[in-house]
């Protein structure tokens, strides 16, 4: 009977003792070993996909991801603490083709809003204070005080 190890020498100088019958049937393997493990992978997406059932509208909560009305991203609230020395975009959403005007450290900007709403603007860099600043957001119906 053969012995079927495959020994590899990494070290210049030494011979490989895998011939060539053995390199294809290595090949061989790897191929048929890709092929099932590519079908395992298949068949449990396409038996989660199988299982999956809509949620229970009593189960779901649906919550807006913006409030009607002025309002800005949720990164910026009360008490944030906001980069010195670099520029500050503040961005939220508004009626469309409202002004907002954004307040903050003696800086006034203004932005409109576009028809999706959404509104963006960059404040100068601001250096660090040791005292708390308010950053006021102000629309035509509205005024946010952070």
């Amino acid at each position: 009977m053969r012995n079927e190890c495959i020994r590899l020498s990494i070290s210049p100088g030494q011979d490989e003792t895998m011939n060539h019958k053995d390199d294809a049937m290595n090949m061989k393997l790897m191929r048929w070993l890709k092929c099932v493990t590519l079908l395992a992978s298949l068949l449990g997406v396409a038996a989660g996909a199988a299982e999956k059932e809509d949620m229970p509208k009593e189960d779901v909560v649906e919550v807006p991801a913006i409030s009607p009305g002025l309002c800005v991203a949720n990164v910026f609230q009360s008490n944030m603490v906001l980069q010195r020395d670099k520029p500050l975009n503040i961005w939220g959403w508004a009626e469309p083709g409202e002004e907002v005007i954004v307040s903050f450290a003696g800086q006034q900007v203004r932005a409109k809003a576009a028809a999706d709403r959404s509104w963006q603007l960059t404040l100068k860099p601001v250096p660090a204070r040791s005292n708390p600043q308010t950053m006021t957001v102000s629309g035509q119906s509205a005024k946010l005080t952070l």
